[in-house]
């Protein structure tokens, strides 16, 4: 019995140490806005356009990173319910450009929105919101007259 308890002991403390340190060093889009607002880079006009037929005004440029799309099936299904569908190019050895903006567009607690632009073969197949604090997280950019309306986003930017 004694031989179980010391493997099964430090099984435990290593998969916790290693979620600890998962969870303090983010590596995708969701990084600090903080980092997002002092950066001043040059705007897409082509993102700043796409954005602005949704209503959405861009504050600053925030990332830009590629990333090969082999996605797992939830987070296909997850971005398809955020108004992104990329299932056509998951799997396929597609590379994305993914370009996230800090929005002006605020929280009624004054929390921050940021879009997230998917580009695959220099082409702009979509992207979607955050909503920093708020759960699940992600919406449709197609979402903010019904964002303004259940008052989860100021109606003025």
């Amino acid at each position: 019995m004694r031989y179980f308890i010391v493997p099964a002991f430090l099984f435990i403390t290593l998969s916790i140490l290693i979620w600890i340190n998962l969870e303090s060093n983010p590596t995708n889009e969701e990084s600090s806005y903080g980092e997002c607002n002092k950066k001043s880079e040059t705007i897409s006009k082509h993102h700043q356009d796409y954005l602005l037929q949704y209503g959405w005004h861009i504050q600053s440029k925030c990332t830009s990173r590629t990333q090969v799309i082999h996605y797992y099936p939830e987070r296909i299904e997850m971005l398809q319910n955020a108004g992104l569908d990329i299932e056509a190019y998951n799997k396929e050895e597609q590379v994305a450009t993914i370009t996230t903006y800090t929005l002006e567009e605020k929280q009624p607690n004054g929390d921050q929105l940021s879009a997230t632009l998917y580009e695959i073969n220099e082409e702009l197949v979509g992207g979607y919101g955050v909503l920093e604090n708020w759960d699940p997280g992600i919406f449709s950019l197609e979402d903010k007259d019904r964002l303004i309306e259940q008052e989860k986003i100021r109606s003025e930017r």
